[in-house]
């Protein structure tokens, strides 16, 4: 997930973005693909 959040923090840094702000929205929306992706894998393995 950590990789995700600086990915998503770079690119929008890149479009210009505040490094506080990159992070911020980055670090909200990993745990929001994080969250979603868990749930996919632990369905997976009861199915």
């Amino acid at each position: 997930m950590r990789n995700k959040a600086i990915d998503i923090a770079n690119v929008l840094m890149e479009e210009g973005d505040e490094e506080g702000h990159a992070i911020s929205i980055a670090t909200a929306q990993a745990k929001e693909w994080g969250g979603h992706h868990n749930h996919q894998i632990h369905k997976k393995l009861n199915a």
